[in-house]
């Protein structure tokens, strides 16, 4: 049989033919690809008011953990009017790379409870009106609470109560 002859190149179109309809018909894995990443640490929490120690305010919201910038877990009650919480975090790596709805987390307050904006402008601004904050510390917050935008009710609940 010779390599160009009609027989020979009909066969060895039918092969290929055969052999791209085979590799089309597999069925992909529901495995991943990669590597598998778990993202491990704690998330500091406490209750926002006027009556929460400085130290608390201005560690509220950190992450700490091996994969986190803030390595060393803080030991707790950072004082006597401490009510922080530190609460697990772990994160698959499914869910860090697919689009996923997340729900919103609820920060507990003297006002009631907050969304995450609306919490760190509370927060801010607790962090100014503090009695041991440093003139520093005032001014980085209020530039930092500036910049969020929160609703004017939000404001004026903040400002009413931080009066009493």
């Amino acid at each position: 049989m010779e390599i160009f002859s009609q027989k020979f190149l009909i066969i060895f179109v039918i092969i290929i033919f055969l052999v791209i309809l085979k590799a089309r018909r597999k069925k992909p894995t529901n495995i991943s690809e990669g590597r598998h990443i778990t993202v491990i640490g704690k998330c500091l929490t406490t209750y926002l008011s006027k009556e929460t120690p400085l130290i608390c305010l201005l560690e509220e919201d950190k992450k700490f953990g091996e994969d986190f910038l803030y390595k060393e877990i803080p030991s707790l009650p950072h004082n006597e009017t401490c009510k922080c919480l530190l609460k697990p975090i772990i994160h698959q790596g499914e869910d860090l790379f697919k689009k996923k709805e997340k729900q919103e987390p609820v920060y507990s307050s003297d006002i009631g409870d907050l969304k995450r904006t609306d919490a760190r402008y509370y927060k801010y601004i607790l962090i100014c009106n503090h009695p041991e904050a440093t003139e520093e510390l005032i001014q980085k917050y209020e530039e930092l609470a500036e910049v969020i935008s929160v609703t004017p009710e939000i404001k004026k609940e903040i400002v009413e109560k931080l009066s009493q």
